[in-house]
C-alpha cells in the first residue's frame, strides 16, 4: 500500500483523499498564503495550504538561511548561523573584487549611483572603495545599485556555504516526489500553485525595480539622505566631489545616472556613456580626479556642449533640447523618489543638483511629496529666465516655495554668470538673443518675487561653474549648517559670526527679514581649496598668532610672546648693558630676513645674562633665572630639536617647544614682502658664479654624489647651502639613493626661503630630477614686480618642461603627411608645429574636413584648431570672437606667435586682447597711434615673445613716448568696448586720448549703436 506524507505525518492509504481522512481534520484553516495553518512556523507540525511540510516561510527567512528545499525535509525549524556557536557562520566583509553579473535589461533604478557613507559601509560589511579629502584610508564606498546587490547576494552564498559545510546535500525522496505529482494532477492546487509563482515572481521584479536594498541601513544611525541630480555630463568633476563630499559627512547620497542606460534602448539613444567597472580597495580615487565613472565620451542625441553663437544661430532648436533634457531629468527623479523604501520617505530627504541637474531641481514639482522633501539646494544655476530656460515661467520654482533653498552659483560662471557667460551673450544680442532684461548672475530675486519661504544665495567671488576648485572648503561648511538647520540657513550669518573658522567668510549684501527669510551673502576668494578643514583651521590658528605676535615687543616675541612673559628688556632699559640688547635685536632681525622656521636665533642667553649678573647688572636673579632655563634648560622631551649650536649665528633655540607647552600652534618668523628688503637685497646674487668652497666640496665628496650635485649647490645662497649642509640626514635614506633624496630636501628648503604655496611646490615635486635642477639653478625672482614668486615659478618651470615635448609629437613627417592629406599649405604646418601638445594631439585625431560643404579645407581647418586651442587656455568668449573675425593671416599669426605662459598674472585673455589689437594695428593702416615700424620680425619677439615690455602681460611694443598712455584698466575697458561693437582702431585711439576720464566712462556704459540718437550724442559729448 502506499504512503504519503500529509502534514508531516507518514500514513498509509489506498489514496490521497484516504490520507486525509486518517491523517484527520486541518485545525483552524488560514487564509491562503499565510505564513503557516497550524504549529510553528517551519517546524514539523506547520503546513502550507497545499500539505507541503513546514508550511510557508516568510521571505526573511532566506536571509536565515532557510530555502524551500531544506523545507520538504520535514524536519524541525533551520537554525541561523548566528544561533550556533560556531561563528564561522557570521557574515564577513565582501571584497569588491568579487564576481558579479551586470542585469541583462537593466531598469533605470538598477543604474542608480549610490555613495555610503562609513557607518553604512560598516553596517553592510562592504569594502570600502571611496576616500575624502585628505583621509588617510578609504572608509566610504560608490558603486550602482546592482553593484551592490551583487555583492550582497555573493556575500550571503557564502554565508549558506560555511554555515551548510558539514550537511548532506538535499534531495527529494520517491515518496515526496510522488506526493508532489499528485499535488499537480489536482487542477485546484495546481492553480493555486500558479499563482503562487506568480505572484512570487511580480514581487521579485518590483523589488529589483526599487531601492529595498537600503532597507538594511534603517538603523545605520545615517545623517539623513540625499537626491542628487547630476549636470549635463554626468556625475564626474565637481559632481562626484560633492557627492562624496556629502557622504563624508553622514549622509546618503542617492543620484540617478543619465548616462548609463545601454545603447541599444530608447534613453540609451538619447545618452550614452561606457561605465567603468566597481572601483577596488586599491584602486586610486583621488579627490581632484576628473572622471572616476565613465570610460567613454558621451553620445546621443541630447547631449550638447552649449556656445552662444550655436544658441543664436537656432534658438528654437536648442529650446526644444534643453526642454526635452528636462523632461528626462525630471522623470528620473521621481522614479528615485518613488523607489525610496519607507524609512527614507518618513524620514526625509533633501533634493539637490549641479548645472542642469540645478535646473532640474529648481523647476521640479515636489509639491505632491509635502513634508518627505526637508530641503533643496541649487548650484550652478542663476533661476533666471536665460536660454536654458525656454520660457519666463520655465524659470521659476517650480516646487513647494515652503521648502528652504539653498542657491550657490560663482560670479564667473562660464554659463550663467551676470557677465562673460554665455547666458549673458544670448541676452546681449538685441535681434536673435532672449534672456531677462537684466541678468543678476543668482537668483534672489527670483526667489524674492515668487516669496520663498526660507532661503540663502551664495554669490562665490571669483567661482567659475565648477565651484569646488575654488571654495571648496566653504562650500563644506555650508553644506554642514544646511543639512543641519536648513529652517534656519538664512542666519547664517549670525551662526557663523561667532566661530574664528570662518571669520571674513561671508559679505551680506541683501536682507529680507520681513515675512520672507532670505538672504544674499557674497563669498569672498577662498585661498588653500586642495587642503582639508582640519588644516585649513590649523593655518587659520597660525595666522591669528601671527597676527598677535606682530604687535609683541622683542623681549616679548624672542621667549614665545604671552607663553612666557620676560621683562628682561625692559630691566635693562636705561643701563649699560654693554650691548647685548642690541645683539639680540639685531639677531632677531636676521632670523626674520633668513625666514628660519619655527626657531628664532638668539645668542647664548646664558652666557649674556650670567656676565651680566657678576657684573651687578642687568636683569634681577629671579628673571635671570627664567631666561637661563629658557635658552639653555627646556624639558628633553618639548625642546625640538632643543639648543643647537650654530658655526655662524650661534644658539638657536626651539620656539615650538614653549608654544606645544600650551598647545596652539607656531609658526615664526612671518614672511617678508621683497619691498621690505629694498632692491634685490634679500634675494642676494642668483646669478653669482659659485666659489671655491671648501666646506661645500667636502660636503659632496662625503656623499659621493659628483660634479653635478656639486653645481647645484653652488648655485644657492651662501646661507642656504650652510643650512643644508646641517640640517640633510642621510641617515634617513631606506632605498639608499641618496641623490634623491638630498634633491628633495634641497627642493623643500628652496620653496620654502622662496615662500612659494603647497601646489607649485608639488607641481615642481613631479617634474623630471632634469627639469628640477634647470628650474633650481636658472629661476631668478627678482623679476616678480607684483609679488606672485609662485605664479612667476610656475610659468617659469611649465615653460623649460613644454620646451621639451617628445620628439613623436613634433615628427616632421606625420605633420607634413597631415598637411598633405587634407590639402593645405604650409602655414597650416606652421600652426601644427606651434600647437601645445595637448592640442597637436587632439587635432591630428580628431579633424575630419569630408563634411565640408564650400570646400575651404583651410578655413574649417583653422576654425577646428582655433576651437581646441582656445579651450586648451580657457579663453573667454569675447576673446575667441576677436579671433574669429581676423584674417587668415591674423589667426595664423596669433596661433604661431602668441605666448600666454609670460603672462605673470594668469589673465591669458586680457594679455590675449592686447596682443590682437596689435596684430590687427599692424595689418592695418589706421594703426596711426602706433610706432609705424613692424617690429614682429625683431630677435626679442622671436624669443618666446618676451621683450622688456611684458613684465605685466600686457604690452609687447613700446608706446609713442609723446602720446598719453592710459592705465592697465582703462585699456582693457577700452578693448572690450571696441571688440564688443565690432569698432576700428581709430576709435579706440580717439578714446584713449580722452582727458576726461568722466566722459570716457560715460561713452563706455551708455553708448548704444541700435538708434541714430546714441550717434549723434555721442558726437555732442
Amino acid at each position: 500500500m502506499p504512503r504519503y506524507v500529509i502534514r508531516g505525518q507518514e500514513v498509509e492509504a489506498d489514496s490521497v483523499q484516504n490520507a486525509l481522512k486518517i491523517a484527520g481534520p486541518v485545525a483552524s484553516p488560514a487564509p491562503i498564503g499565510s505564513p503557516t495553518r497550524s504549529g510553528k512556523p517551519g517546524s514539523a507540525s506547520a503546513v502550507s495550504p497545499f500539505g507541503v511540510p513546514g508550511g510557508l516561510r516568510p521571505l526573511s527567512s532566506w536571509g536565515s538561511g532557510w530555502s524551500p528545499q531544506r523545507q520538504f525535509e520535514g524536519a524541525a525549524d533551520f537554525v541561523p548561523a548566528a544561533a550556533v556557536e560556531n561563528t564561522a557562520g557570521e557574515h564577513r566583509r565582501i571584497s569588491n573584487d568579487s564576481r558579479i553579473k551586470p542585469p541583462r535589461d537593466p531598469h533605470p533604478v538598477e543604474n542608480t549611483l549610490l555613495f555610503l557613507p562609513e557607518y553604512a559601509v560598516q553596517e553592510l560589511l562592504l569594502e570600502p572603495n571611496m576616500s575624502d579629502k585628505g583621509d588617510a584610508m578609504k572608509e566610504m564606498w560608490f558603486g550602482r545599485v546592482w553593484e551592490l546587490r551583487e555583492l550582497l547576494r555573493v556575500q550571503h552564498e557564502e554565508y549558506l556555504a560555511r554555515v551548510n559545510v558539514n550537511k548532506p546535500d538535499l534531495v527529494l525522496t520517491a515518496s515526496e516526489k510522488q506526493a508532489l505529482d499528485a499535488m499537480m494532477q489536482d487542477p485546484k492546487k495546481k492553480s493555486l500553485l500558479t499563482k503562487l509563482c506568480a505572484r512570487w515572481k511580480g514581487t521579485v521584479v518590483r523589488r529589483r525595480n526599487s531601492l529595498r536594498v537600503l532597507n538594511r541601513l534603517k538603523y545605520s544611525y545615517l545623517r539623513g539622505t540625499v537626491i542628487y541630480a547630476h549636470g549635463s555630463g554626468g556625475c564626474s568633476w565637481d559632481n562626484f566631489r560633492l557627492c562624496r563630499m556629502m557622504a563624508r559627512m553622514g549622509m546618503l547620497v542617492i543620484a540617478p545616472d543619465g548616462f548609463a542606460y545601454p545603447k541599444n534602448t530608447d534613453l540609451g539613444k538619447m545618452r550614452h556613456k561606457d561605465v567603468q567597472p566597481l572601483k577596488r580597495a586599491t584602486d586610486d580615487v583621488d579627490y581632484w580626479a576628473d572622471d572616476l565613472l565613465y570610460a567613454s565620451s558621451a553620445g546621443g542625441s541630447h547631449t550638447y556642449s552649449t556656445a552662444a553663437e550655436s544658441v543664436l544661430d537656432n534658438p528654437d532648436k536648442f529650446r526644444d533640447l534643453y526642454e526635452k533634457c528636462y523632461q528626462m531629468r525630471r522623470r528620473e527623479l521621481h522614479w528615485t523618489i518613488e523607489k525610496l523604501p519607507r524609512w527614507i520617505r518618513t524620514q526625509g530627504f533633501f533634493i539637490g543638483g549641479t548645472s542642469e541637474g540645478a535646473m532640474t531641481v529648481s523647476r521640479f514639482d515636489d509639491q505632491r511629496y509635502g513634508h518627505q522633501v526637508l530641503g533643496r539646494f541649487i548650484n550652478s544655476f542663476s533661476i533666471e529666465y536665460c536660454y536654458f530656460t525656454p520660457t519666463v515661467e520655465c524659470a521659476q520654482i517650480g516646487g513647494n516655495i515652503a521648502v528652504p533653498t539653498l542657491n550657490i552659483i560663482g560670479t564667473m560662471d562660464e554659463y550663467f554668470g551676470a557677465t562673460k557667460s554665455v547666458a549673458a551673450m544670448v541676452q546681449s544680442d538685441k535681434e536673435r538673443g532672449f534672456g531677462d532684461v537684466k541678468l543678476d548672475g543668482h537668483g534672489f530675486d527670483m526667489m524674492m518675487e515668487q516669496e520663498v519661504s526660507c532661503g540663502l544665495v551664495c554669490y562665490l567671488e571669483g567661482g567659475k561653474h565648477a565651484p569646488c576648485p575654488s571654495h571648496d572648503n566653504f562650500l563644506r561648511r555650508l553644506f554642514q549648517t544646511f543639512f543641519t538647520r536648513p529652517q534656519d540657513i538664512w542666519r547664517i550669518d549670525g551662526i557663523w559670526q561667532n566661530d574664528d573658522r570662518t571669520a571674513g567668510w561671508l559679505d551680506v549684501k541683501k536682507k529680507r527679514t520681513h515675512g520672507q527669510k532670505l538672504t544674499l551673502v557674497q563669498v569672498p576668494v577662498m585661498d588653500h581649496s586642495k587642503l582639508t578643514l582640519e588644516e585649513l583651521d590649523k593655518l587659520s590658528s597660525k595666522k591669528l598668532l601671527r597676527r598677535q605676535l606682530l604687535g609683541l615687543s622683542w623681549g616679548e616675541l624672542l621667549y614665545g610672546g604671552d607663553l612666557v612673559m620676560l621683562e628682561w628688556f625692559s630691566a635693562c632699559q636705561g643701563q649699560n648693558v654693554r650691548g647685548s640688547r642690541k645683539k639680540l635685536q639685531n639677531i632677531a632681525e636676521q632670523s626674520f630676513a633668513l625666514r628660519l622656521p619655527p626657531a628664532v636665533i638668539v645668542p647664548s642667553v646664558q652666557d649674556i645674562v650670567s656676565s651680566q649678573a657678576a657684573a651687578g647688572i642687568g636683569p634681577s636673579s629671579s628673571q635671570a633665572e627664567d631666561a637661563v632655563h629658557l635658552g639653555t634648560a627646556l624639558p628633553a622631551q618639548r625642546a625640538q630639536p632643543g639648543v643647537q649650536k650654530h658655526p655662524k649665528l650661534g644658539y638657536r633655540l626651539a620656539v615650538r617647544s614653549v608654544a606645544r607647552r600650551a598647545q596652539m600652534p607656531f609658526d615664526l618668523p612671518p614672511p617678508k614682502r621683497r619691498e621690505d628688503y629694498g632692491d634685490y637685497g634679500h634675494y642676494g646674487d642668483y646669478g653669482a658664479a659659485p666659489g671655491s668652497n671648501r666646506r661645500v666640496r667636502a660636503f659632496i665628496r662625503d656623499l659621493d654624489m659628483g660634479e653635478a650635485a656639486l653645481d647645484l649647490l653652488q648655485s644657492l645662497e651662501e646661507d642656504l647651502q650652510i643650512e643644508i649642509i646641517e640640517q640633510f640626514d642621510i641617515q634617513g635614506t631606506r632605498d639608499g639613493n641618496v641623490r634623491s633624496r638630498f634633491l628633495s630636501f634641497l627642493r623643500a628648503l628652496w620653496c620654502r626661503r622662496l615662500g612659494v604655496n603647497r601646489e607649485v611646490t608639488d607641481y615642481l615635486r613631479d617634474l623630471p630630477e632634469e627639469i628640477q635642477v634647470e628650474v633650481i639653478k636658472e629661476f631668478d625672482p627678482r623679476g616678480t614686480k607684483d609679488g606672485n614668486v609662485s605664479a612667476r615659478l610656475y610659468s617659469f618651470a611649465y615653460g623649460r618642461i613644454r620646451g621639451r615635448a617628445p620628439k613623436g609629437l613634433r615628427d616632421p613627417h606625420e605633420l607634413e603627411g597631415f598637411v598633405r592629406h587634407w590639402g593645405l599649405d604650409s602655414s597650416a604646418g606652421e600652426v601644427l608645429e606651434a600647437l601645445p601638445d595637448e592640442v597637436l594631439i587632439e587635432v591630428l585625431q580628431g579633424f575630419d574636413a569630408s563634411s565640408t560643404r564650400d570646400g575651404n579645407v583651410k578655413g574649417r581647418f583653422l576654425g577646428y584648431v582655433r576651437r581646441k586651442w582656445a579651450q586648451h587656455f580657457e579663453l573667454e568668449d569675447d576673446c575667441i570672437y576677436s579671433i574669429k573675425r581676423l584674417p587668415e593671416e591674423c589667426q595664423i599669426l596669433c596661433l604661431t606667435t602668441f605666448d600666454p605662459w609670460t603672462t605673470r598674472d594668469g589673465n591669458i585673455s586680457a594679455r590675449l586682447r592686447s596682443f590682437l589689437w596689435k596684430i590687427e594695428a599692424e595689418m592695418s593702416e589706421q594703426a596711426r597711434w602706433y610706432d609705424n615700424s613692424s617690429r614682429f620680425g625683431s630677435k626679442s619677439y622671436r624669443q618666446g615673445g618676451r621683450d622688456r615690455y611684458d613684465d605685466y602681460g600686457y604690452d609687447y611694443h613700446e608706446y609713442d613716448d609723446a602720446r598719453p598712455r592710459a592705465n592697465r584698466a582703462t585699456r582693457d575697458a577700452i578693448l572690450k568696448f571696441v571688440a564688443r561693437w565690432d569698432l576700428d582702431l581709430a576709435t579706440g585711439a580717439y578714446l584713449e586720448n580722452l582727458k576726461d576720464p568722466d566722459v570716457l566712462a560715460r561713452v563706455l556704459e551708455e553708448f548704444d549703436p541700435t538708434g541714430t540718437q546714441a550717434l549723434r550724442d555721442m558726437t555732442e559729448i
